[in-house]
């Protein structure tokens, strides 16, 4: 039994969090948790296939080659809560829904970045170090690692990227103006 929930603990861990993701949507915040979980999921399936070469995940379940449902789930729920939180801090820090001032709102950026970096560089961290989901490959020949948390600087360099791209495809699938 032990080995089964060890061997399954990425998709079984993405299950939890899909179904927990979901009731605090409904329940909690009264939001439509699918309307922004298949946008992100639907990039995560662009992002997935793009870069398959670039890591190993250690999952029971694949789609093709390395590319998992459970994983593209993953990105759904990751960029879902993205937007949601920006947008919650967006709305505390300048008074206003997000949107208001368009797209390209610098403060919207600003409030992507406050909360993506820590929301994906958590993420990374947890199944990099802790659940061992994923390895990254040689082929991205990363080799400037950050001390304390043993993570590559480019790597914290696309997740500022992803910051500032992600959230905004989200938002234009949701409709903002």
């Amino acid at each position: 039994m032990w080995q089964t929930i060890v061997a399954w603990r990425g998709e079984l861990l993405t299950l939890a969090a899909l179904l927990i993701s979901w009731l605090v949507f409904r329940y909690r915040l009264k939001r439509n948790f699918w309307h922004m979980w298949i946008p992100g999921a639907i990039l995560g399936l662009a992002v997935e296939f793009m870069t398959e070469p670039e890591w190993t995940y250690s999952l029971q379940c694949y789609l093709w080659r390395d590319i998992s449902p459970f994983v593209i789930a993953g990105w759904g729920i990751v960029f879902t809560w993205l937007v949601t939180i920006s947008d919650y801090c967006y709305r505390k820090m300048f008074g206003a829904p997000p949107g208001t001032r368009g797209p390209r709102d610098p403060r919207l950026w600003l409030t992507d970045i406050i909360v993506g970096i820590p929301l994906f560089l958590g993420n990374e961290l947890f199944g990099l170090h802790i659940i061992k989901i994923w390895q990254y490959n040689t082929v991205l020949r990363w080799d400037t690692m950050i001390p304390l948390i043993d993570y590559p600087l480019e790597g914290l360099v696309a997740i500022i990227c992803f910051s500032l791209a992600v959230p905004a495809a989200v938002r234009y699938w949701k409709g903002y103006k």
